[in-house]
């Protein structure tokens, strides 16, 4: 399947769920064709001068998928070919008017991303050709397209047994996690509070406190079904708040002692 065939089917089954993503990204689901590059004998011209990206140019519109010229590498940048780009909620935002800083336009959505490295600045040290990466364009955006330029500061390498489509939906929340868990010098056995855990970021939580940290995970929602979610992610009890007193379900569950941490 073509990176540009696979960011379609993903956005077409984020676009049945979540209608608000439909006004704004159904152009992609619509173009999804595969690219025609250039031959030259029988050499495919690897590197040609234009790409394909869902391109916003006016705000609360539809994007659009247009073709456009390959900006040149900078010397700390990497490129990458794009196989899945997730709809984060800062892109919505963003195409919606509601972020907090305006984008210039035409603007090319995509916030987190995964895809393969296909060249490097001269300064990049860290990244080579071929490898297999997850990205977090926090201020360029631009991954809702076949390629897309990333600082390497802003890329990290993953295994090449994981699929593309879900580490492009692990980075937001993930790093988000980890970056926090750190700062918290979260540790074995500390056990830890999960607050509306259901929700992305906090089954991220769970999981990566339960199976990476090796913590005792609390992991509080709003409702019974989503209890069973919780267990399997790793939380060792779960507190249905709309019917439970948090703090006191909470220093029953810890015999009066607390926990370490609440996220």
């Amino acid at each position: 399947m073509s990176s540009s065939r696979a960011f379609s089917v993903g956005l077409a089954s984020s676009c049945r769920k979540y209608p608000v993503i439909k006004k704004f990204f159904n152009p992609i689901i619509r173009d999804s064709k595969n690219f025609t590059v250039r031959m030259q004998g029988d050499v495919i011209q690897k590197r040609w001068s234009h790409y394909k990206a869902a391109v916003l140019k006016e705000i609360g519109k539809e994007l659009e998928i247009l073709e456009r010229s390959r900006p040149k590498l900078k010397e700390t940048e990497v490129r990458i070919k794009v196989h899945c780009c997730a709809v984060n909620v800062a892109d919505t935002l963003v195409c919606s008017g509601k972020y907090d800083q305006e984008p210039k336009l035409p603007f090319i959505p995509g916030y987190e991303f995964s895809g393969e490295v296909l060249e490097t600045g001269s300064k990049v040290k860290n990244l080579s050709v071929g490898d297999k990466v997850i990205g977090l364009n926090k201020d360029t955006f631009s991954a809702m397209a076949t390629e897309c330029l990333s600082e390497e500061r802003d890329l990290w390498k993953i295994p090449q047994d994981i699929a593309f489509d879900s580490a492009a939906a692990l980075v937001d929340s993930y790093a988000t996690v980890l970056i926090a868990a750190r700062r918290a010098n979260l540790r074995e056995g500390d056990t830890v509070l999960v607050t509306v855990a259901a929700g992305g970021l906090g089954l991220a939580a769970v999981d990566l406190a339960s199976n990476l940290f090796n913590a005792k995970v609390i992991g509080a929602c709003d409702t019974e079904d989503k209890t069973s979610i919780l267990r399997e992610k790793g939380a060792f009890c779960t507190i249905n708040y709309s019917k439970k007193d948090i703090v006191k379900a909470v220093m029953k569950e810890t015999d009066n002692q607390g926990v370490k941490i609440v996220f």
